[in-house]
């Protein structure tokens, strides 16, 4: 009778079992690790994003996507100090852009900038002795309408030197809306809102007399601030005198209440 005679070896049921089991582990190892590689990634892409979005909002100056850090209009002060100069800049706001929705939770920063201008409006730069400026800044809820008319001299923005000036300026700017929400900014009376006051702000070339002198009448420069949806003017009148020294400013805030107030600096 003939033996079989075993030539090729084998492996046992448990050096199997413990195959798999080395097999099982590394594979879902590797899969953990994928996927939080694919996390992560994912996280990063919404990150970017998200700063996107802000630099944008901050970049554009866009009422809807910044805020102010500080009160409205309250008027920060920033010194600039070097070995050859010492400047001071008032008049300064601080601002921040707005989380998106969807990230809100997510990311804890925010971009932030401080301006000496009003949000959405062109810098106004000044080349002589004889430019103002003046800034309108809307604190209310309604929108209103702003016109300006220079009798005397001419109305620009930005750059007098490289920008088209003329005689009346026409701008609407959107009320301040007050929210319960997460974003909000301090105004004036208490209150909250969720963006940063609208406003805008031009500026003003004043006509030069014969001897060379600079003189500002006050029917020079009139304004009339209309609320949208009511023909009754809100506020107007001559704001020639508040053009005072050199490069003076008028500054027009439309409070809360709908009431205007103006002052010179």
């Amino acid at each position: 009778m003939l033996k079989l005679k075993k030539t090729e070896s084998g492996m046992t049921l448990v050096e199997v079992v413990v195959a798999m089991a080395m097999f099982s582990v590394t594979t879902l190892s590797v899969t953990m690790a994928l996927a939080a590689v694919v996390k992560y990634n994912a996280r990063n892409i919404r990150r970017d994003s998200e700063l996107t979005v802000q630099q944008t909002a901050i970049e554009q100056g866009t009422v809807a996507g910044v805020k102010a850090i500080s009160s409205a209009y309250a008027g920060d002060t920033i010194n600039f100090t070097s070995d050859k100069v010492n400047v001071t800049v008032d008049g300064i706001t601080e601002y921040e852009a707005l989380k998106t929705a969807h990230n809100s939770d997510e990311f804890n920063f925010q971009v932030k900038t401080f301006s000496s201008t009003v949000l959405g409006s062109r810098t106004v730069v000044f080349a002589e002795e004889d430019e103002f400026k003046l800034e309108v800044v809307n604190l209310s809820s309604n929108d209103y309408s702003v016109t300006l008319t220079a009798n005397s001299g001419e109305i620009y923005e930005g750059n007098y030197d490289t920008t088209t000036a003329g005689a009346s300026f026409i701008c609407t700017v959107e009320g301040y809306t007050t929210t319960s929400g997460d974003v909000i900014v301090e105004k004036d009376d208490g209150t909250t809102a969720s963006t940063a006051p609208s406003g805008f702000e031009v500026g003003y070339k004043a006509p030069t007399q014969d001897d060379g002198t600079i003189v500002v009448e006050d029917d020079y420069v009139y304004i009339s601030i209309t609320k949208d949806g009511d023909s009754t003017s809100s506020y107007s009148g001559n704001i020639g005198s508040y053009f005072t020294g050199t490069n003076g400013v008028c500054s027009i805030v439309i409070k809360s209440n709908g009431s205007v107030e103006v002052t010179a600096s």
